[in-house]
């Protein structure tokens, strides 16, 4: 009996289109088409690289069959290239994606020239760049990360005929499994107590450093979303957060019920704004009174750069090792896990740090999700041991009646959670 030849895939018109096969014996991947009733083919080796060569190969063949012949491309260089990128593109990605894809696209810029003819790059030189970002010890998943925004621009140029030729579309990133990198680590319990006992919320210079960690302890929420957090935002006779589309890097707007260790640390922060007379909409602002307005301005935001280096002070402080790549997403997964370890129910432990699509919603006016409820409740309840003094804080009296030695040291007497009112309200 006669060995029937596999096809792989047809791509073009069903009479007329070009098929890919595996020959007779299964050694070669074949492109086979007809030219005027003659029979064209071109081969591969039959293995994993071949075959989707072969498939590549004759996807674009058929293209240009049923095209018909290509304009003239003009040879553009990476600049221009990424110019044209950025024109048609950006409009539609989020400020943080903009800013990654920049970074990433000006080290290949950097690597070749920004006036490298772009068609003119090869598999080599991908091989060569990502050496190049080894030897200066980038980490494998940034490095990763590059190479597809890299590939991603020439995707891009070639649908736009931009590029006569894009081989990077064949380049696979491959990583032997021993070197496969682990996924950030996250707090351990002890570690989270140890951190929030190193901070002090009674201090100007480290009450914001003590409100987020304990906000992201507590919800799970990501650093860019909480540094961002405005007045606005919280809802305390109704116990919600409302976290905005527009600083969540998944650009969605979710509100998550408060736990009491978060509502404890955001009333310390409304303490330390009367204090200071902030009259502005966040609740992480700038120590630097400059930059201080009324108005939506970023400029007004405590920055992720300040956090992170109060972050890893503390650390240093409670004995705790620093890890690359915990820092505060290392509460967000400890959160989760707790989550998941206290329910038993891996759904709501993602939806507890909002890591899946919760479906559309009034803005800030989300009816309560009964099951978030508790995820909330076994969050106080996991956690409400941790750091009793930095727990129980919130501000005694009125500004007028602070002691004036104490507030002259920058810092501000505390007293027990239980005497705070439960519908204490914070600035709208």
């Amino acid at each position: 009996m006669t060995r029937q030849r596999k096809t792989l895939a047809m791509f073009g018109p069903s009479r007329g289109g070009v098929r890919v096969l595996v020959e007779r014996g299964g050694e070669l991947v074949r492109v086979q088409w007809y030219d005027d009733g003659i029979r064209r083919v071109k081969s591969w080796p039959n293995t994993r690289e071949g075959r989707t060569e072969a498939k590549a190969w004759a996807r674009g063949f058929a293209e240009a069959r049923t095209l018909g012949p290509r304009p003239t491309v003009v040879r553009r260089t990476l600049r221009e290239l990424w110019e044209r990128y950025v024109e048609a593109e950006f409009p539609h990605l989020r400020p943080k994606t903009q800013t990654n894809y920049r970074e990433h696209w000006s080290r290949w810029e950097l690597f070749l020239g920004r006036d490298f003819t772009a068609e003119e790059a090869r598999l080599g030189d991908v091989d060569h760049f990502r050496a190049a970002l080894e030897r200066q010890d980038y980490a494998l998943s940034q490095i990763h990360k590059a190479i597809g925004v890299v590939k991603t621009v020439y995707n891009w140029g070639q649908r736009r005929e931009l590029l006569g030729m894009n081989r990077l579309a064949l380049y696979r990133f491959k990583v032997a499994k021993d070197l496969r990198p682990e996924p950030p680590a996250e707090y351990a319990r002890e570690e989270r107590d140890a951190i929030l006992q190193a901070l002090r919320p009674d201090r100007h210079t480290e009450w914001r450093a003590w409100t987020a960690v304990a906000i992201a302890a507590y919800q799970g929420a990501r650093m860019r979303a909480i540094l961002h957090l405005q007045w606005r935002d919280l809802d305390f006779k109704r116990g919600e957060i409302a976290w905005r589309a527009r600083w969540d890097k998944t650009g969605r707007e979710r509100v998550q019920p408060m736990t009491d260790g978060a509502r404890v640390a955001l009333v310390v922060s409304r303490q330390w704004r009367e204090r200071d007379g902030y009259a502005g909409p966040w609740v992480f602002y700038t120590p630097h009174r400059q930059r201080w307005n009324g108005a939506d301005d970023e400029r007004a935001a405590w920055t992720a750069q300040a956090l992170w280096l109060a972050l890893t002070k503390a650390e240093r402080r409670a004995g705790v090792r620093h890890l690359p790549y915990r820092a505060m997403h290392g509460f967000r997964r400890a959160i989760a896990g707790d989550v998941l370890e206290l329910t038993r129910d891996l759904k709501l432990a993602l939806d507890w740090i909002g890591d899946v699509d919760l479906g559309m919603a009034r803005r800030y006016l989300r009816p309560r999700d009964p099951r978030l409820e508790e995820a909330a409740t076994a969050v106080d309840r996991l956690l409400g041991e941790i750091g009793d003094r930095n727990r129980h804080a919130t501000v005694t009296g009125s500004p007028e009646s602070w002691d004036s030695e104490a507030e002259a040291s920058g810092e501000l007497e505390l007293v027990e959670l239980g005497r705070v009112d439960s519908n204490h309200q914070l600035p709208g």
